[in-house]
């Protein structure tokens, strides 16, 4: 690590965007009083994740600094020879400047012995994060959990469900679920259905048929109203619309904004609208980023998965 590494300063307007988000929970918290009776009900599942995303995009700006002196004390509880190491060296700086930018370690995640510290690390975010809110014991059972598989045993929020599935399930309904969303990128870039479901599963490495069988599972499991893949179409167009409109727009440039102008609207009618849109857009732009159409046959292969 360069000695001139530095944490990310807090410009002026995050510590403004703090204090709106503040404003929102506080806003949300009342809106949604059970002593309110039927009118406090309106939306109240929304408002239950809005406020949970912005309490994310809080402790995001505000504490990202103490998740990462966290993992670079157990980073280096790793690295030690008896797995310890004393308190001067938990509360050296360079525990949370090593993860900035490109400064991560080389070494980083490269043995069982970093495994095992990743889990410590995140049982004790966990524990500390708001652990005595909410449902009863969910973060400790969690934090629980991961101990546990560090010593070979196997919790009940660890244990597999479907045992008899080949290959890596969970990535193939990941990568498949994906396929669904680029059919729904490109309908909102103006491509036919039909063209669209031919061209993933060109990309896929598989059949047409498959990926309309795939389209149908991942509604009924994942999606039932079709609100996710709704929202990837409209943000598809809008995403496409402002590139066109403005070509030195960058896909980071166009999420920034479309965060932003998320964070900021609530669930009234009039913003609804704005909301969905800025939604679709951060989903559209993630897909490319995480699941680029042209990777999805060669990491479905990976998975598992016979190409056609």
């Amino acid at each position: 690590m360069t000695k001139d590494v530095k944490r990310p300063e807090l410009t002026e307007e995050q510590i403004r965007q703090c204090h709106d988000l503040i404003d929102d929970l506080v806003l949300l918290f009342k809106e949604t009083d059970p002593q309110l009776g039927q009118k406090s009900q309106k939306d109240k599942e929304e408002k239950a994740l809005q406020a949970l995303n912005k309490v994310g995009l809080l402790t995001g700006i505000l504490t990202e600094w103490a998740e990462n002196q966290i993992f670079g004390t157990y980073y280096k509880v790793a690295k030690s020879k008896d797995n310890w190491v004393d308190q001067e060296d938990c509360d050296k700086h360079e525990n949370e400047l090593m993860w900035y930018g490109d400064n991560i370690p080389d070494d980083a995640f490269s043995n069982e012995n970093h495994l095992i510290c990743e889990r410590l690390a995140m049982g004790k975010i966990l524990h500390n994060t708001f652990s005595r809110y909410g449902r009863m014991g969910w973060r400790l059972a969690l934090k629980e959990a991961l101990y546990a598989l560090n010593e070979g045993q196997v919790e009940w929020l660890m244990e597999p469900v479907n045992t008899n599935q080949k290959g890596d399930a969970y990535d193939l309904q990941q990568l498949k679920w994906a396929a669904v969303k680029h059919v729904y990128k490109l309908l909102g870039e103006g491509w036919k259905k039909t063209a669209a479901q031919q061209k993933v599963a060109e990309g896929c490495g598989t059949t047409f048929e498959a990926i309309k069988k795939w389209e149908k599972e991942c509604i009924k499991e994942r999606d039932r109203d079709k609100g996710t893949l709704e929202a990837i179409r409209f943000g598809a167009f809008f995403v496409q619309a402002s590139k066109k409109a403005r070509p030195e727009m960058m896909d980071n440039d166009l999420m920034h904004e479309s965060i932003a102008w998320n964070m900021n609207t609530d669930s009234s009618e009039e913003d609804k609208h704005l909301k969905n849109m800025s939604y679709g857009a951060i989903l559209s732009i993630q897909l490319d980023q995480e699941y680029p159409l042209e990777t999805l046959k060669e990491r479905l292969v990976e998975a598992g998965m016979r190409t056609t």
